[in-house]
C-alpha cells in the first residue's frame, strides 16, 4: 500500500482587477508569492491579499496584479521579493511628461509601500514614503 501525499496548499484560484476597474484611493495590502509572466512576458505578480477596501478581494485571497509601469519600477530599483509586502494605493490615471518614449499617453498612477522582514520599524511617522 503506497503513502498517503499530504499537500500544503500554496495557491488558490486567483483572482484578478482590471487597473482600468480601479478607482482613486483603492487600497490593497499584499504579500508577494511568486512572480510570473503573462502571455505577452510580461510581470504577473502572484500575491496574497493581507487588507483591501474593496469588496472582490478578500484576506488571504489569491491575486494577480498585472504588470503595470510604476509597480513594475518599484518591483526593480527596490529588490522586492517574494515574502515581502505591499501596499499599493490607486490614484487614477496621469499623463506621462518629459523625455520617455511615450510622453503625452495617460498611464496608470499609483502609491507603493514596501515592507519586509528585512526592514526595521522606526516609531517616526515621517518615516513613510511612496516609491
Amino acid at each position: 500500500m503506497s503513502k498517503k501525499r499530504v499537500f500544503k496548499k500554496l495557491t488558490g484560484a486567483m483572482k484578478y482587477r482590471k487597473w482600468g476597474l480601479w478607482e482613486m484611493d483603492d487600497t490593497v495590502i499584499v504579500e508577494l508569492l511568486r512572480v510570473d509572466r503573462d502571455q505577452y512576458k510580461k510581470p504577473k505578480y502572484v500575491c496574497r491579499v493581507l487588507e483591501s477596501n474593496f469588496d472582490e478581494w478578500q484576506e488571504n485571497d489569491i491575486v494577480a496584479l498585472n504588470s503595470v509601469g510604476m509597480l513594475d519600477k518599484a518591483v526593480e530599483d527596490y529588490n522586492i521579493e517574494p515574502g515581502d509586502q505591499l501596499e499599493v494605493i490607486y490614484k487614477g490615471m496621469s499623463e506621462i511628461t518629459g523625455k520617455h518614449p511615450n510622453a503625452g499617453d495617460d498611464a496608470h498612477s499609483m502609491e507603493i509601500g514596501h515592507a519586509s522582514d528585512n526592514m526595521e520599524e522606526t516609531d517616526n511617522d515621517n518615516d513613510d514614503y511612496d516609491i
